[in-house]
């Protein structure tokens, strides 16, 4: 029996041991990006601001790529030329994570005009998620970024090495098709070998995800088509830009992969699939926010149907939406919500367009465009997410926007929400916003036709000096103390000059005022400073009460006299005439605190003296009966 439990005994381990360990090997699913399905996001300048900050950078959330990712790639796109710091780490395990595991991306694409590029980073690990850092000093260059989590595509195998789709092949595609501008039109890069694949029996719709560049420029529109072939290319690995064709904002179709060529744009359904995207971003959420209107464009409704009708009539297809004119979610297998609800409601009218039915006439086109935000306090909050929560608003600045030297616009930011906006004309502009107290803040903002952008300006707060005239006095009196020191917070106690004053600047905020002089009791008061806002404050002191009995003998409550003090009368109390010259107010002629030519006190401050000798025999006296 014994024998026979040890080796059960020994199999259930050896069980438990190799289920464990297939458990422990098991990595996450692995897919190649074959299409635009990939875990990806565009966010602009203002949602950067607000992402965690670790030492010097700024942390994304987590990008969750639940079948794996092995490389994340991104778009940057910057004011001018400047450069941009990016780094990327494994999220797997959570959104903790520390810039130590961070890996620089590295540059592979600058696109002609410097403000476009594409970076790169192999994370060397199977990632279940990712994160991406930019230095925090580099956020004001910042325009918008894109970043994405990919397993790169291998190098086809089946391909014919040497042929050049950016050139002769793109010829005979323009011979069988027409409506469109070709590769050469946008500055696209040579394609690498592609897979070919000739025939085509439908027609799937995407959406880019990117800047709709409503009422932009063919560069506008040309730099988008390249950004988007230089990740497709440098990050997921494809031979080209995974579409065949792309349509701008204006309705201009442009040529993308070679039609000659297998796509990558539907996941596993790329084989006879013609690949067309929408250059913009048409889902109602706030997947899309920044990147222009959510609802396709009439124009690029138009430009698109009537060429899909071209497409359809070359290749033979009979053009049935759900089936052989498609949006991205509807071929079989497809997680994803492209080409966005507003865009896949318009695939009924793409067919009728294409059928020869006609476009609706577009309304004119916008001739303005507007850029908008509002104004938080920096010194509350860096995350302007977070104003409105933390009451970091800041209504009343000024918010100006010039080109050059000349201001066009001026307004003032709302109150309560601190809310502003400017309609202006397409162009670039700089965005300047100014409050007393605070530094200010500047953008530089390109507005298109059409734009309805969002560009919140943060300020930081400055130390102002404000201006401070403290004056010191005896209460009974009024007279100024000139012998008094006057103390702000933890600072050096200041000597009073002959008016009992003493002049300052201090930083705005609360701080504390000590007065203090020899015989009165000290005064203490909380300050509240205003930037901008001069303040004075008089301290009235009140002299020392004279101190208890000292013993017995001394008679019934009796303050002893010290005769080594000429200010004590013989009664203990204090001396009429030397209260009197004290507190008089100071003459240049007489010194001392004399008046020359005028040995009597003033009326005002006898009488308050005599109030108070008679007060404090009177509380001598209750103490005396008390005692007994």
């Amino acid at each position: 029996m014994f024998k026979v439990r040890a080796v059960s005994t020994l199999a259930v381990v050896t069980l438990m041991s190799a289920l464990a360990a297939l458990t422990a090997c098991e990595a996450p699913r692995l897919r190649a990006s074959d299409d635009d399905i990939v875990p990806s996001s565009t966010v602009d300048v203002d949602v950067i601001a607000g992402w965690t900050r670790v030492g010097p950078l700024l942390r994304s959330p987590v990008l969750l790529s639940p079948e794996g990712a092995t490389r994340v790639g991104a778009i940057v796109r910057t004011a001018g030329t400047a450069d941009v710091a990016l780094f990327a780490a494994d999220a797997s395990a959570g959104d903790d994570v520390s810039a130590d595991a961070a890996i620089a991306m590295r540059e592979t694409w600058r696109d002609t005009d410097g403000e476009r590029r594409v970076v790169v980073a192999d994370l060397g690990v199977v990632a279940t998620g990712i994160v991406v850092f930019v230095a925090e000093a580099d956020v004001g260059a910042l325009r918008s970024l894109t970043f994405e989590a990919v397993v790169p595509v291998p190098a086809a195998q089946n391909d014919v090495d040497g042929i050049d789709v950016g050139s002769g092949a793109s010829t005979t595609t323009q011979a069988v098709l027409n409506g469109y501008e070709p590769r050469s039109a946008w500055g696209a890069r040579a394609a690498r070998s592609c897979d070919a694949n000739a025939t085509k029996t439908r027609i799937t719709v995407h959406h880019t995800v990117s800047r709709l560049h409503e009422g932009g420029t063919r560069a506008q529109f040309s730099a988008e088509i390249r950004a988007a072939q230089a990740l497709h290319m440098d990050n997921r690995g494809y031979c080209d830009i995974g579409y065949h064709f792309l349509v701008s904002a204006d309705g201009t179709v442009w040529e993308g992969r070679n039609a000659g060529r297998l796509g990558a744009h539907t996941g596993s359904q790329n084989t006879n699939n013609l690949g067309v995207s929408f250059v913009g971003c048409f889902h109602p959420t706030s997947a899309c926010n920044g990147l222009g209107a959510t609802t396709p464009p009439q124009n690029m409704i138009n430009g698109a149907g009537t060429f899909i009708g071209i497409a359809a009539r070359h290749y033979g297809i009979t053009l049935n939406v759900g089936s052989t004119l498609l949006g991205h979610r509807d071929n079989p297998g497809q997680a994803t919500a492209c080409p966005g609800d507003r865009l896949h409601q318009k695939l009924g009218e793409l067919r009728t367009i294409a059928n020869g039915g006609g476009g609706t006439t577009p309304p004119p086109a916008p001739s303005t465009g507007k850029i908008q935000g509002m104004v938080w306090d920096r010194g509350i909050t860096e995350d302007v997410g977070q104003a409105t929560a933390m009451d970091a608003k800041l209504p009343g600045t000024r918010v100006v926007i010039a080109q050059g030297s000349t201001t066009v616009q001026s307004v003032v930011a709302r109150d309560g929400d601190a809310y502003w906006s400017f309609d202006v004309a397409p162009g670039a502009y700089v965005i300047t916003a100014s409050k007393d107290g605070f530094a200010d803040a500047t953008r530089s903002v390109s507005v298109a036709a059409g734009d309805n952008a969002w560009s919140s300006l943060g300020l930081a707060p400055v130390a102002v000096a404000v201006n401070v005239d403290v004056t010191v006095t005896d209460v009974f009196t009024g007279a100024p103390l000139p012998s008094a020191t006057v103390q702000f917070g933890n600072d050096d106690p200041a000597a009073v000059d002959d008016d009992g004053r003493v002049r300052g600047e201090l930083a705005a905020g609360t701080v504390t005022v000590t007065a203090r002089a020899e015989g009165y009791v000290a005064r203490t008061e909380s300050l509240t400073l205003v930037a901008g806002v001069a303040q004075q404050l008089s301290m009235a002191l009140t002299l020392d009460e004279v101190p208890p009995p000292g013993g017995e003998g001394e008679g019934e409550g009796e303050a002893p006299v010290d005769p080594t003090d000429p200010g004590l009368g013989p009664d203990g109390e204090p001396s009429l005439e030397r209260l009197v010259i004290r507190n008089a107010p100071a003459s240049a002629s007489g010194g001392c605190g004399c008046n020359v030519g005028n040995s009597s006190p003033d009326a005002g401050a006898v009488v308050g003296v005599v109030l108070l000798l008679v007060w404090r025999r009177r509380r001598q006296g209750t103490r005396g009966k008390t005692a007994i």
